[in-house]
């Protein structure tokens, strides 16, 4: 095992709890909250949050995307290869899901479009059920991150 595959294992695992823990955070705290969002406090209740996840998203997401391309190299050859392309469908998953489904209603709910709290909140409803599939992906890549770490085993000799 080498420090690459350590620092991108280490990296992957950071990113994936962090995403997790983001995704609990919502699901558990803010959902409940957001289904009495209304146009008036559209950016109060959930312009804030959201903005703030995205912007961190998009600065954690191109090294976690990084990190099992690199344990996919380094294991090639060996049994924990498929947890390394486990763990890198995985944050295709998170990313995909969140360009091709999530971005749009995010666009949609900032872009002034929306006139009547009713429209807005199916378009809030669309975007928790999204992010429900993303919690679902997050728990899958933390769980699969983890199994990869302890399948691999031995990373302090690295250090020998």
């Amino acid at each position: 095992m080498n420090v690459v595959a350590l620092a991108a294992s280490v990296y992957l695992m950071f990113g994936a709890s962090f995403y997790l823990g983001m995704m609990l955070t919502m699901k558990f705290f803010l959902f409940p909250m957001w289904s009495t969002v209304r146009l008036a406090t559209l950016e109060t209740q959930m312009g804030f949050p959201v903005r703030r996840a995205t912007i961190t998203f998009t600065y954690l997401l191109p090294l976690m995307l990084l990190s099992p391309v690199l344990l996919v190299i380094a294991e090639w050859g060996t049994p924990t290869v498929w947890l390394a392309w486990a763990c890198l469908a995985g944050v295709l998953v998170l990313s995909v899901v969140s360009q091709l489904l999530q971005r749009p209603l995010n666009v949609k709910l900032y872009s002034g479009e929306i006139r009547t709290d009713d429209e807005l909140q199916q378009v809030v409803q669309r975007w928790m059920a999204v992010n429900n599939v993303r919690f679902v992906a997050a728990a899958a890549t933390w769980v699969l991150t983890l199994w990869y770490i302890i399948a691999r085993g031995g990373y302090f000799g690295v250090f020998a």
